[in-house]
């Protein structure tokens, strides 16, 4: 599991090439994952499991609970907390659904601009294509680690749980050791998939040294494609969530921005990990 969690379980995407519908398939999707070989020896290095990180990790709950991702986003978190976070809506809420608007080029979403195979495969198999994300197939289904739905307020004040020692307005997502323990680095160095530096605690990315968004030590957290971006700060017991419908192009600083607008308006002063 701690393999799983920190990106270096050595399956970054299934071995074998996936048929493209299956993406929609919870069930099938976790029997390409579990039949696939390894790319790597667990634990030898890192490489950002785009996709499969929701099918490993969500597969090894769904097997302890009975219940899909889905299902337990909307029992244990969505439910108690009041707030806007799916893996699979409804046709209820696709009037408040944004669209979501490609950017300029795929390499200008962050993905590497020459891949091998491997960085090919964890990206594009199966394919999730920009033009499905606002199809009734894509929303309806369970593709964590790629589908989530989130409002801002609503992946706030998840985080905002968090911040505070795992426990907001009498609904406690987590124990305060098992918080705590989410802000430990676990791995620190090359990704041999995005081909830049990741830094990671058991589930989350922590803040890069150098990049300076106001965030300290005690923060962690996930951005997603296009410049969304979620994160808990124990140091200051905060959630913070942006998302958007623009993906990004280039260099994308909006949460950057945002980030320490935040920090700014508390007199904190800016200092990075």
């Amino acid at each position: 599991m701690r393999h799983a969690l920190t990106h270096t379980a050595g399956l970054p995407a299934p071995s074998m090439r996936v048929p493209d519908e299956a993406i929609y398939d919870w069930e099938r999707m976790l029997g390409y994952v579990a039949d696939s070989e390894l790319f790597w020896e667990p634990g030898t290095q890192m490489g950002y499991h785009a996709a499969t990180f929701g099918w490993l990790n969500g597969g090894v709950l769904y097997h302890v609970t009975g219940k899909t991702p889905g299902e337990l986003l909307r029992d244990e978190i969505r439910g108690p907390l009041g707030n806007d976070l799916f893996w699979g809506t409804t046709s209820a809420d696709d009037a408040r659904t944004a669209t979501l608007i490609e950017p300029v080029s795929m390499a200008a979403a962050g993905r590497p601009s020459s891949q091998n195979e491997m960085q090919k495969k964890a990206f594009n198999n199966p394919p999730r294509r920009f033009r499905a994300t606002s199809t009734p197939e894509w929303r309806r289904a369970v593709i964590p680690a790629s589908n989530g739905h989130a409002s801002a307020r609503g992946l706030g004040r998840m985080y905002a749980t968090l911040g505070n020692g795992g426990s907001l307005d009498g609904v406690t997502l987590m124990r305060p050791e098992t918080v705590r323990a989410a802000s430990v680095e676990q791995v620190f160095g090359p990704d041999v998939i995005t081909g830049g530096t990741s830094r990671r605690s058991l589930g989350y990315a922590l803040p890069i040294p150098g990049v300076d968004d106001g965030r300290g030590p005690g923060a962690f957290g996930h951005g997603g494609l296009g410049g969304s971006l979620g994160y808990a700060d124990l140091d200051h017991g905060l959630g913070f969530g942006y998302v958007m419908n623009q993906v990004g192009s280039g260099e994308d600083v909006r949460a950057l921005l945002l980030s320490r607008a935040v920090y700014a308006s508390l007199g904190a002063v800016a200092t990075s990990a």
